[in-house]
């Protein structure tokens, strides 16, 4: 091979590009800070194909996907050609996660690829987005608590089939802010989210014109989402589409057995994580927090 033919090869790997179609940020919706490792992010083509495509997880703890089906010659262009102005028509593909350390409920959702921006995922899924952190993974029933963190619990049953509310949501308010808990299969949830600061008080006692730090509280507004029947499976994930369980219209809640509301008021204090049951007088206590679908 002669010294320009050789010219011309160092060229041409010196030029050559890998786009990155799909890359996935993960947020910790409970704690308020990114998902950097210990999960499993895996796809498949809508169109169909039983191999999954594994993600990657780089330095800065995003989760990226190579030689997603159908999209090898925008991932791999030819001569080295720079990114168009725009990305070629999109596929969708279904995505599940799995957190090996089963902090966070296993979920699953369609996206679409290659992204025509930065190629990190922005969060479309939930709602409201959250476009400057990710994809939000919400906590397991099981997850161990931390101090700073309040934990509210709940065990949903469905009033109207007697059995698990499945895939509930269950929303709690505080002040302007919302914080969000979805039910596993067995209507176990746990919604966790970072204490308040601390409150001024306005009695004059302590002296020191604050309430005793051991004794915060808040008051907190909650609410249920269910549709009441069962959320389709994504194929290949063999779980429920995040989108789909998120947009699930509100259900009313019971406060005691007689009686059902749009929300309940409730009192958080700090330290003391808040299991959330419907009371029944005239029976044992079941545990339960019984809800049912509006419509």
């Amino acid at each position: 091979m002669n010294s320009i033919a050789q010219k011309k090869n160092k060229i041409q790997l010196e030029n050559l590009l890998i786009r990155t179609p799909l890359g996935l940020r993960f947020w910790d919706h409970g704690a308020n800070e990114p998902v950097r490792d210990h999960l499993n992010v895996t796809a498949w083509s809508r169109e169909g194909g039983l191999t999954p495509i594994h993600a990657v997880r780089n330095p800065s703890g995003i989760y990226a996907f190579h030689g997603l089906p159908g999209l090898r010659d925008w991932e791999y262009p030819f001569d080295g050609q720079e990114f168009e102005s725009s990305p070629p028509i999109s596929k969708q593909y279904i995505i599940k996660i799995v957190d090996l350390h089963k902090r966070f409920l296993n979920a699953a959702a369609i996206v679409e690829a290659p992204l025509p921006d930065d190629r990190i995922f922005k969060d479309t899924i939930n709602s409201p987005p959250e476009r400057d952190k990710g994809f939000r993974l919400f906590s397991a029933p099981t997850r161990a608590t931390k101090p700073h963190l309040a934990v509210i619990r709940a065990y949903l049953w469905d009033e109207l089939q007697d059995k698990e509310a499945s895939y509930a949501v269950l929303k709690i308010g505080i002040g302007a802010t919302i914080w969000t808990g979805i039910a596993d299969e067995k209507g176990k949830v746990a919604v966790l989210f970072p204490y308040p600061m601390a409150m001024r008080s306005l009695d004059t006692s302590p002296p020191s014109g604050r309430i005793p730090f051991h004794e915060q509280s808040w008051n907190i507004t909650v609410m249920a989402f269910y549709g009441g029947a069962d959320v389709t499976r994504l194929p290949y994930a063999e779980l429920p589409n995040l989108a789909n369980i998120l947009r699930q219209t509100q259900a009313k809640i019971y406060e005691k057995v007689t009686s059902s509301l749009d929300q309940l008021s409730e009192t958080l204090t700090l330290g003391r994580q808040l299991v959330l049951r419907t009371l029944d007088t005239k029976k044992a206590d079941s545990g339960k927090l019984f809800i049912k679908p509006m419509n």
